[in-house]
């Protein structure tokens, strides 16, 4: 009985044993599975043979290269989508902290303080706005306590610049370029703004940086250029009303350093008051130990005019300036009274030297000359006056081919002597000098040759107040009075004594011009006889 039993149990162990396998075979074909398969006899517990399926495993490789990279790239993108997510969070908030920060009062306020002590100077800052890494500020103020600075206040409104990255994690401020919308810069020679030590003083910080946000109080800004698109300059008067001497110009500042920087202007006007208003072509310049010193300069007047300026100004103490300049091509009948607008025109060209001071009044002093080129002078009573006295006709209009003089301007007005010109062929002008008043009165004589044909005419006569022939030209001398909008011009009369003779008369013509301007026309006022101011006076009297 044990026998039997432990011989079945001994044929159904072999019986599945691949040592009793009788045949083998795979299947190559008809097989659906991905797995290869294959069919063995086997002996059964009767001990018929079966044909049994076997499904065979694939070994298992101790190192399999791509099922680790492919695992590992998955635990990576699992590890990045679910990862990020907080981490992007995080950064959110910390730029929502960082705008609400920037845009706060105590951050302008930090901000403020310590560009006020960079520049040693009180600064202030309207509202930031962060717009990515765009930075604006609504406007900035300088008002500067520097007793010897000739500038008062410094206003720039809608700044913008554009923030490097690294100035998140720096201690410095690096920009790019400072645009402006517009700007007004005040300079005065009195100390209304005087800085107020209380206000301002450095404070225990106590938050330096926001997230990752800008630091309240860096230790320098750095930036290559300022630019402002609509500037207007101003000058304080002794009246306390500000004066623009420079109108919608821009503006561009660059090359900052402790000793020196670059100031250039481009486009707007020039406005210096008792001086034309010029065009600005170019100004560039450079401010340098408290001096602006300009190194190249254009400016354009009327249609052909052109104007060019070089010397320096000083923006401290009492502003001490010496420019000098070359003018050429300049429209007379632009920089004349207008009473003299439309009767006196043609170009100059010339040159003049300026110097003074902008704190102390009536302290400017300008020298130079020009030459006239197709200067004319018409519509003009004097002219018809004299055209009348002269009987020709043709002195009611003068064109002066060569026309040269020299002038000196200053508080006390304007001057202009070694007045030369010709006329042809009916005068000529000797010399002389014309004085123009601070009150707008006229003073001033003028050797006027005319020409000798003239009075070789039928029926002319030779007024007695003209000397001897010099050069084919009769010469007198022509007294200017009057007012810049109302002038007059007389011929002085001959200073002549009962029982002199002839020769003692053209004696005194000829020494006439020594005497002074105010003697000549006093004794032209006790002349009864002067028909030229009789006739004047009759062809003014309708116009008064």
């Amino acid at each position: 009985m044990h026998s039997n039993e432990e011989d079945k149990e001994g044929s159904k162990e072999n019986s599945f044993k691949h040592s009793n396998v009788r045949k083998r075979r795979t299947r190559t074909e008809g097989s659906s599975s991905s797995q290869p398969v294959r069919f063995e006899y086997v002996a059964g517990e009767d001990g018929e043979e079966k044909m049994v399926e076997v499904r065979r495993r694939r070994r298992r490789r101790s190192h399999q290269p791509k099922k680790v990279k492919e695992k590992r790239e998955k635990i990576t993108r699992r590890v990045l989508i679910f990862g990020s997510v907080p981490f992007i969070l995080l950064l959110a908030s910390l730029y929502f902290f960082m705008l609400t920060w920037i845009s706060g009062q105590g951050f302008r306020k930090e901000v403020g303080e310590k560009v006020s002590e960079i520049l040693e100077t009180d600064v202030e800052f309207g509202a930031f706005k962060l717009e990515g890494l765009n930075l604006n500020a609504r406007n900035l103020v300088l008002r500067s306590e520097l007793t010897d600075s000739l500038l008062k206040d410094f206003e720039i409104k809608l700044l913008r610049t554009r923030i490097n990255p690294r100035s998140f994690i720096s201690s410095n401020w690096y920009m790019g370029n400072v645009q402006a919308q517009s700007g007004e810069i005040f300079f005065g020679s009195s100390h209304n703004n005087a800085f107020n030590d209380d206000e301002f003083q450095k404070k225990n910080l106590t938050l330096a940086r926001a997230g990752l946000g800008l630091q309240s109080d860096p230790d320098s800004f750095n930036f290559e250029r300022l630019r402002i698109y609509d500037s207007i300059l101003y000058w304080k008067n002794n009246d306390g009303q500000n004066v623009p001497f420079i109108k919608n110009a821009k503006l561009a500042a660059e090359n900052f350093s402790n000793s020196s920087s670059l100031v250039n202007f481009r486009e707007g006007e020039l406005a210096i008051p008792g001086w034309p208003l010029l065009g600005i072509d170019a100004i560039a310049g450079e401010v340098r130990s408290g001096n602006y010193f300009i190194k190249s300069s254009k400016f354009s007047h009327s249609i052909r005019g052109t104007v060019k300026l070089n010397g320096y100004v000083s923006i401290k103490g009492e502003g001490q300036y010496q420019i000098s300049s070359d003018f050429s091509k300049i429209d007379v009948s632009k920089i004349v009274h207008s009473y003299w607008a439309e009767r006196l025109t043609g170009q100059l060209t010339g040159g003049l030297d300026i110097s003074g001071s902008l704190s102390v009044d009536q302290s400017m002093n300008a020298e130079g000359s020009f030459e006239g080129s197709g200067v004319e002078l018409s519509k003009e009573p004097i002219l018809v006056s004299i055209a009348n006295e002269m009987n020709e006709v043709s002195f009611r209009q003068l064109r002066f081919e060569s026309l040269s003089a020299s002038f000196r301007k200053s508080g006390k007005g304007l001057e202009i002597f070694d007045i030369k010109g010709e006329s042809l062929p009916l005068m000529r002008l000797g010399g002389g000098n014309i004085k123009v008043l601070t009150d707008g009165q006229l003073e001033g004589i003028l050797k006027v040759g005319v020409a000798d044909a003239i009075f070789k005419g039928a029926g002319v006569v030779k007024p007695s107040y003209f000397s001897k022939n010099e050069d084919d030209h009769f010469w007198a001398d022509l007294i200017i009075s009057g007012s810049i909008d109302a002038p007059r011009a007389d011929f002085a009369p001959k200073v002549k004594v009962s029982g002199q003779s002839s020769n003692e008369t053209e004696k005194g013509a000829e020494t006439l011009e020594n005497i002074p301007l105010e003697e000549r026309v006093g004794n032209q006022a006790a002349d009864p006889s002067n028909i030229l101011e009789k006739n004047f006076n009759k062809l003014i009297e309708p116009k008064n």
